[in-house]
């Protein structure tokens, strides 16, 4: 898939909105490629567009001149949201 003059080649099922995912990239054609983690933000139009980020070189996906993905992240934590008391009370007995 191209993105203005980019080659952006997504998730096989698609961009998730707020998601990371494993990725190589290429700043450009004289660039190597190496290995980032990007995290997708929102979408518009099912591509990522707002609060996106590549995180090793804190730059968003316009920046780029190559990304493809590799995997994505799973992200779930089984304590999201939870006050901490909450979630290892033994360690707050008073």
């Amino acid at each position: 898939m191209i993105y203005e003059k980019q080659i952006i080649i997504p998730p096989k099922n698609g961009w998730k909105p707020k998601t990371y995912y494993v990725v190589e990239i290429s700043m450009n054609i004289h660039n190597p490629v190496f290995m980032d983690i990007f995290y997708s933000g929102f979408l518009n139009d099912g591509r990522p567009c707002g609060y996106n980020e590549l995180i090793r070189i804190n730059k968003e996906i316009t920046d780029v001149k190559y990304l493809r993905v590799i995997s994505k992240i799973d992200s779930y934590i089984p304590n999201n949201g939870k006050m901490l008391k909450k979630t290892i009370p033994e360690y707050f007995l008073v």
